[in-house]
C-alpha cells in the first residue's frame, strides 16, 4: 500500500455563522453534514447540489465531513502453488485502483462505517475468498492459464463491493527457480518444435508448389496434345470435306455423263423409232399425222437431190474424160481407153472411182505416152 488511503479528508464540528454563508462543495469531493454523532441522519451534497442555511438550521447540522472522490492505488500480492510440488509456486502482484462511487448512498456507507482506509474493504473481501480464487490446480507449464483464471476471479470478487469502483491490473509475476527453469526449457522446446514445424511447413509448401507446377505442366501437355488432336481432327475434317466435294463432283460428273448417255440413248431410240415409223408407214403418212415429220421429208428430199446432182456431175465428168481419151488415142481398144481413163480419174477426181473398174489393162502399150485432159469451164475437153 502506498500513500494516504483515507477517503475522509475532513471530519470536524461546524457552526453556521450568523451573517455568513453555507459551505460550498469543493471539486471531486462530497460534503456530508450531520447532527452531533447521529451519522445515520447525515445528508450528502455533491458538486451539483447547493447547501442552504435553512436546511442546516432545520436539521441542526453541526458536523462537516469532506469525502474525496479521487482514486486511490495500492498493490497486493497473491501466491499460488503449482500442482507439481508445494515448493513450486507463482506470486502475482495486482494493482488496484479504487474510487468511492459518486452515488449518495455509497458516500453515506463510507461515513457510517468510518472507512478510513479504502484498501481495507478490498483486501478483506479478497482474503475472505482466497480459497475460491482458483477452482483447480495448475502445473507450472500452465502458468499463463493460472494467471488468466486468477485475474478473472479477482476482478469478479472486487466487483461485489457496491459502494466502490475497483479496477484491477496485473503488475508483475514471479516464480520459483525450478518452475522458471521448467518453463524456460519448455519454451525452448516449443521454439524448437515451432522452428521444426516451420521447416516442415516450408518443405510441404515447396512440395505442394512443385506438385502444382507438375500438374500445370501436365495440364499444359494434355492441352497441347488435345490441341494437336483437334488440329488433326480439323485436318481430317478438311480432307473429308475435300473428299466429299470431290466425291460429290465425281457423282455430278457421273450423273451428267449418265444423263448424256441417256440423252444419246433416248435420241438414238427416238431416231430408231422414227426410222422404224418411217420405214413402216412412210414419211408422207407420218407427216399427215404429225407435222414434225415434214422436216424429215425436207431433209431426205434435200439429201436425195444432192446425191443425184453429184452423180450427174460425176457421170458428165467421166463421159467427157472418156470421149477426150478416145479422141486423143484414136483407134485404141477398149481396154487401153479404160486404163487411161482410170489413171486420169484416180489422179484428179476420186468422185468418179465408182464408175471405173479396178482391173489392170490386159496389155502394156508399145511406148509410154502421157495424156493430159483439160476440162475447161465451158465443158469442152482438151487432151
Amino acid at each position: 500500500m502506498t500513500g494516504n488511503m483515507n477517503p475522509i479528508r475532513k471530519n470536524e464540528s461546524y457552526r453556521l455563522p450568523l451573517l455568513g454563508s453555507a459551505p460550498v462543495v469543493p471539486d471531486d469531493t462530497a460534503v456530508v453534514l450531520y447532527p452531533d454523532d447521529a451519522r445515520d441522519q447525515c445528508k450528502v451534497y455533491l458538486q451539483e447540489d447547493t447547501i442552504f442555511p435553512a436546511e442546516i438550521r432545520r436539521w441542526r447540522f453541526n458536523r462537516l465531513v469532506h469525502i474525496t472522490l479521487n482514486p486511490f492505488e495500492f498493490q497486493k500480492t497473491f501466491r499460488f502453488a503449482f500442482s507439481e510440488n508445494i515448493n513450486q509456486w507463482v506470486e502475482i502482484t495486482y494493482k488496484f485502483v479504487v474510487v468511492v462511487n459518486s452515488e449518495k448512498e455509497s458516500i453515506k456507507v463510507i461515513l457510517k462505517n468510518n472507512i478510513t482506509d479504502i484498501s481495507v474493504p478490498v483486501t478483506d473481501i479478497l482474503d475472505g475468498h482466497m480459497g475460491m480464487i482458483l477452482g483447480e490446480r495448475y502445473s507450472c507449464l500452465q502458468s499463463l492459464a493460472l494467471e488468466t483464471a486468477a485475474y478473472s476471479k479477482i476482478k469478479d470478487i472486487v466487483s461485489r463491493i457496491p459502494y466502490l469502483k475497483v479496477l484491477v491490473y496485473q503488475a508483475s509475476v514471479k516464480r520459483d527457480r525450478v518452475s522458471d527453469k521448467i518453463i524456460a526449457d519448455n519454451e525452448a522446446n516449443e521454439l524448437a518444435k515451432a522452428e521444426l514445424k516451420k521447416i516442415e511447413d516450408d518443405l510441404a509448401r515447396k512440395k505442394e508448389e512443385a506438385e502444382a507446377r507438375m500438374r500445370e505442366a501436365e495440364i499444359a501437355r494434355v492441352v497441347a496434345m488435345k490441341d494437336e488432336e483437334l488440329a488433326e481432327i480439323r485436318r481430317k475434317r478438311d480432307l473429308s470435306e475435300q473428299e466429299h466435294e470431290i466425291e460429290k463432283r465425281r457423282k455430278e460428273l457421273a450423273a451428267e455423263e449418265a444423263y448424256g448417255l441417256q440423252q444419246e440413248s433416248n435420241a438414238a431410240a427416238i431416231a430408231k423409232a422414227q426410222k422404224d415409223n418411217i420405214d413402216q408407214h412412210g414419211l408422207e403418212a407420218l407427216a399427215a399425222i404429225n407435222p414434225s415429220y415434214l422436216k424429215h421429208i425436207e431433209l431426205q428430199q434435200s439429201r436425195t437431190d444432192r446425191e443425184r446432182e453429184n452423180k450427174e456431175k460425176d457421170f458428165d465428168l467421166q463421159y467427157k474424160v472418156i470421149m477426150a481419151v478416145k479422141e486423143a488415142i484414136g483407134d485404141a481398144d477398149e481396154a487401153t481407153v479404160s486404163e487411161v481413163v482410170k489413171n486420169i480419174l484416180l489422179s484428179g477426181n476420186t468422185m468418179t472411182q465408182p464408175l471405173i473398174g479396178a482391173s489392170k489393162p490386159a496389155y502394156e502399150p508399145e511406148e509410154s505416152r502421157i495424156i493430159a485432159v483439160d476440162l475447161s469451164e465451158d465443158g469442152s475437153s482438151n487432151v
